[in-house]
């Protein structure tokens, strides 16, 4: 063999064997996830999950391997090599969640990997978000770990003032209406992270507020008032996007119709109708109005199955004490029939999101004192949550988990505290004292 076919056979066994180093060497043959989220011990309910991979993968592969423990139903979404899962509903609050991508999924060559891809999670306790009155008169937003209230932390001031809060389902955006103009609000989109907002409706030609998320968290309702040159028409419901997209007014709708509550399953909106003082409920799958008459101008607020509904309500046929004294009904959505649920002098219903029990504002019938009640889901065995004081107890809501309540405590030289009331202590606890709270609400 002459000396350059010498070489030339070198050349090629070596070349062989770089090839194979190449082949088992030390580099990585399945695919890794190069990116991953959510991570931790606090995560919010309503984080998305997220994946980036070292490379392309057949999408296919993954998601019918993918698993979220505990089972938890999803949608799936591709942007190049990261996957995103977005849950249904929002996860459980306090849990530990396993991701597993087993052995098996393939890149897009069709290689399968040989090892999993996984990692956990936990999600957060609940949050309360605070809305205060501050020294200089502007409304400030706090937010507050409920293992731990003296955490708080201010997430946005508005110095014209903030009418009312809507959180999304998943706790990672709020709904707030501030004040524009004497006669105009507007809808601003708070990010409950980093505190910061967008417009999603600010109209200088209509006054919105009074928003409600969808339980999916896909679309909003929010009240509409058309302002003219002298004049501020009156409220009608309408339908947006979480990017603003206006989807306009709810059909056959009401005159007058404001303070809009999704039903649990999504496919109905609750209202009060203001021209015929009744709750109004409307279909949005087939357009069909029912109405439930003699409403105080309270909102409503569904059982868990979505099967009913509770509502404050004067009606002169029951009420045992003067005509200006309300009491709860109990609204059927199956033969729209009512009945009584409570007694005279009794506000504010609030199911417990298990639908096992009934908390409602009782007032003495000679005094401005109130204080919170708790009865089966039926208003049977009804007796006293907190007990009667110089104060009013009101503003009751129930934690996602059902074991506790927040409620406003005001006390008689005016100041209004935020109260925290687990259901197995007998006082509750104020929450940020010295705060001059004016609302309070979960965040998940």
């Amino acid at each position: 063999m002459s000396y350059y076919m010498r070489i030339l056979v070198a050349i090629a066994v070596l070349m062989v064997l770089i090839g194979l180093v190449i082949w088992h060497g030390p580099q990585q043959r399945d695919v890794v996830a190069v990116a991953r989220a959510p991570e931790g011990e606090a995560v919010p309910v309503g984080t998305p999950i997220r994946i980036t991979f070292s490379r392309p993968v057949d999408r296919l592969s993954v998601e019918n391997t993918f698993r979220l423990d505990p089972p938890t139903s999803g949608s799936f979404f591709w942007e190049g090599q990261q996957m995103t899962f977005r849950p249904t509903a929002p996860l459980q609050s306090d849990t530990t969640y396993q991701i597993t991508i087993p052995a098996g999924m393939r890149d897009q060559r069709g290689t399968a990997n040989t090892q999993d891809i996984g990692w956990t999670f936990r999600t957060r306790l609940p949050n309360v978000l605070v809305l205060a009155t501050a020294e200089d008169g502007s409304s400030v937003l706090w937010l507050a770990p409920i293992a731990d209230p003296t955490l708080a932390r201010e997430i946005y001031r508005e110095r014209q003032g903030i009418l009312d809060i809507a959180v999304a389902p998943g706790g990672l955006q709020a709904l707030i209406t501030v004040v524009r103009e004497p006669q105009r609000t507007a809808l601003l989109l708070l990010d409950l992270t980093d505190g910061t907002t967008r417009p999603l409706v600010d109209d200088p030609a209509a006054s919105a507020g009074g928003a409600a998320w969808s339980p999916t968290s896909d679309v909003i309702v929010y009240e509409r008032r058309s302002i003219g040159t002298d004049t501020v028409g009156q409220p009608k419901i309408w339908l947006a996007q979480p990017d603003g997209t206006s989807l306009g007014p709810i059909a056959n709708e009401p005159q007058i119709s404001y303070a809009p509550v999704w039903s649990p399953d999504g496919q109905r909106l609750a209202f009060i109708d203001g021209g015929a003082q009744a709750i109004g409920v409307y279909n949005l799958a087939t357009n069909q109005l029912s109405r439930f008459p003699d409403s105080s101008g309270e909102a409503p607020v569904w059982l868990p199955d979505g099967m009913a509904l509770a509502y404050t309500s004067i009606d002169l046929a029951t009420n045992d004490g003067p005509a200006t004294r309300p009491l709860i009904r109990r609204a059927s959505l199956s033969d729209g029939t009512t009945a009584p649920l409570t007694p005279a002098g009794t506000s504010h219903p609030a199911w417990s999101p298990d639908g096992s029990q009934l908390v409602y504002v009782q007032r003495a019938a000679d005094a401005p004192a109130s204080t919170l009640w708790f009865a089966n889901a039926d208003g049977s065995n009804a007796q006293p949550l907190t007990s009667p004081g110089d104060y009013q107890d009101d503003q009751p809501l129930w934690s996602p988990d059902s074991s506790q309540l927040v409620f406003i405590r005001t006390a008689s030289d005016g100041t209004r505290t935020a109260h925290l009331l687990a259901l197995d202590i007998a006082q509750p606890r104020p929450i940020l004292p010295d705060l001059f709270a004016e609302q309070i609400h979960w965040v998940p």
